[in-house]
C-alpha cells in the first residue's frame, strides 16, 4: 500500500465518536482530495472500507451525498 493509502486508513481506523471528531477525520481525509473545483472533489482511495468511511463523514458533516 502506497503511503498515502496507510494515511488515509490510519485516519479511519476510528469511528469518530463526537461531531468534532467527524468533522476533523473529514478533513483529515479532504487534505489527500486529488482535486477540487466547482463541480466537486476528487477522492481516490485504494481500499473500499476507507471510501465507505469518506462517504459516510461528508454525509453526515456536510449533508452531502457522495457519488462513484
Amino acid at each position: 500500500m502506497s503511503f498515502s493509502g496507510n494515511a488515509k486508513a490510519s485516519v479511519s481506523a476510528l469511528p469518530p465518536e463526537h461531531d468534532c471528531c467527524a468533522r476533523a477525520q473529514l478533513r483529515a481525509m479532504l487534505s489527500f482530495s486529488s482535486s477540487f473545483g466547482e463541480n466537486g472533489v476528487k477522492f481516490i482511495t485504494e481500499t473500499p472500507e476507507v471510501s465507505d468511511i469518506f462517504t459516510s463523514l461528508l454525509l453526515i458533516c456536510t449533508d452531502v451525498a457522495a457519488t462513484p
